[in-house]
């Protein structure tokens, strides 16, 4: 039998980057499977729940230069009751010269902590806390972040698996 690892880390919004409730369902019966019983499971995503609740869909703009090229960088959400989409307006421009747009639209799981905890049980992890940042305070609902870290069960088997 091949050697278990010892966490798994899911960073990054990576969750929610899965678009679905059911793909990230299926990517903790993932991390739960590669791990060994009581392996640690890390995972970061913004905070929903806090974004709904404040209507707080914009990211404060960014900028870079590269290759001769100046970008300017705006993200923003469509929140819905179930699910967002992540808006990303790009604008380019070289010296001298007008602005030119792309804009990317990519629907996204955007559960809240209920949601998250219940996933995460149902993948056969226990031990959960909440985190609200990386400073390991502890979640709120106005949180900028939830940070979910689970330990996988010595004895319960993933209750999504049929």
């Amino acid at each position: 039998m091949p050697a278990k690892a010892d966490a798994v880390v899911c960073l990054g919004n990576s969750l929610a980057a899965c678009g679905s409730a059911e793909v990230a369902r299926e990517a903790l019966d993932n991390f739960a499977q590669v791990l060994r019983p009581g392996g640690l499971l890390v995972i970061q995503i913004l905070n929903y729940d806090g974004m709904r609740d404040a209507n707080d869909r914009f990211e404060p703009p960014r900028t870079v230069a590269r290759e001769g090229k100046e970008y300017l960088l705006f993200k923003f959400f469509d929140l819905k009751r179930r699910g967002a989409t992540l808006n990303l307006a790009i604008f380019s421009r070289k010296p001298g010269e007008g602005w030119s747009m792309r804009i990317d639209a990519n629907p996204l799981y955007a559960p809240g902590a209920a949601e998250v905890k219940g996933l995460v049980r149902g993948a056969g992890f226990e031990k959960l806390r909440l985190y609200g940042n990386h400073k390991c305070e502890d979640y709120r609902r106005d949180s900028g972040q939830l940070i979910v870290t689970a330990v996988k069960s010595e004895r319960r088997k993933c209750l999504h698996q049929r």
